[in-house]
């Protein structure tokens, strides 16, 4: 299992929440483990800032993994399927988050 994959086409993830590493929240984890700086929301046809690190899952059925992706307010409230574009976003099951900056 990597840390990231692209994905496209998301969304939200709606089951129990995983506990946050060290980073803090899943904003400061997603700027932490990424290698993309991400200012807008990833939703491909928003102009909004993303204020948060969003749980997401792939559209497709079968696959359980739960990611994070920076979204505004707005798609993070979204019911219906999100495009994500080439986001990459992070696996919320990063073992050793050794980039986290915070304590």
């Amino acid at each position: 299992m990597g840390n990231t994959c692209k994905m496209g086409l998301v969304k939200l993830y709606n089951g129990p929440k995983p506990t946050v590493c060290k980073c803090g929240n899943w904003r400061m984890h997603f700027n932490n483990n990424s290698t993309q700086w991400i200012i807008w929301c990833a939703e491909v046809s928003c102009n909004r800032i993303a204020v948060n690190g969003s749980l997401v899952q792939l559209h497709e059925k079968g696959n359980a993994e739960i990611f994070v992706v920076p979204l505004c307010s707005f798609h993070e409230q979204e019911t219906n399927v999100l495009d994500i574009g080439d986001a990459i976003p992070i696996n919320t099951i990063i073992l050793d988050c050794a980039k986290c900056k915070t304590h």
